[in-house]
């Protein structure tokens, strides 16, 4: 037994692999830590500070699409359409969805996009087997 009270086989070693899991572990968890923040604050009405939470989110991952639909939602109730547009589009590019591109199109559309808008609108009608309900998930995430 070492001080520490760990037989040899057992201690953690350098290039043992063990600091990547943690390292992976605390990313994992200061990325939700970051995403919940942003709910939280636009759930509250703060937006700026929700903003930030989701930025950070998505810096941490990008590939992380709900953080991505989150940070354009806070973007255009807080009248930012620009980075709304740009969260929602590159949403779109890593999952593509009906309800994401009605998101789009809402956001291109109150930016005076109108061809964009009415783009977006036909790729979330070919993506959607349920417009409608894509129509009802866009409307819900917007009036949240």
């Amino acid at each position: 037994m070492t001080s520490a009270g760990l037989s040899p086989e057992k201690q953690v070693r350098p290039g043992s692999g063990i600091g990547l899991f943690t390292s992976r572990r605390n990313q994992t968890f200061i990325l939700g830590l970051h995403n919940n923040l942003g709910y939280a604050y636009k759930d509250l009405g703060d937006y700026m500070d929700a903003q930030q939470s989701l930025q950070a989110a998505v810096s941490i991952n990008p590939e992380f699409v709900g953080a991505w639909i989150s940070l354009g939602l806070v973007a255009q109730k807080s009248g930012d359409l620009t980075l709304a547009v740009q969260a929602y589009s590159h949403a779109m590019q890593i999952e593509p969805s009906g309800f994401g591109y009605l998101l789009l199109a809402r956001a291109l559309e109150q930016n005076g996009q109108k061809a964009e808008a009415q783009a977006a609108i036909q790729q979330a009608k070919s993506l959607s087997e349920d417009f409608r309900d894509a129509q009802r998930e866009a409307n819900r995430l917007l009036a949240q």
